[in-house]
């Protein structure tokens, strides 16, 4: 098992290009998003959850990123929150 715990991050992708245009670590507590997205109280959320119309308007009130489906798609992913790299001045 890893020593890094994992964090859920909003990305969004360019509509046209389907380029990564940002990402917005969330503050959401595991059994408030599972909530969020209708999922059984023992889902881990390690797969890729697209953002649809609904998710989109329950999702937007913890963001900071104001949610444009219009010219974005946008996905919930699960990744490792690694320590800062050694020598950036950030390191405890």
């Amino acid at each position: 098992m890893s020593p890094y715990p994992l964090q859920r991050v909003l990305r969004w992708f360019d509509l046209d290009s389907q380029w990564l245009r940002g990402e917005e670590v969330l503050a959401i507590p595991l059994p408030a998003l599972r909530a969020l997205f209708r999922l059984a109280d023992d889902d881990p959320m390690l797969n890729v959850y697209p953002i649809g119309p609904d998710e989109a308007s329950r999702l937007q009130a913890h963001l900071e990123h104001r949610i444009d489906r219009d010219a974005f798609s946008y996905v919930v992913e699960t990744q490792q929150q690694l320590p800062p790299a050694r020598g950036t001045g950030t390191e405890a």
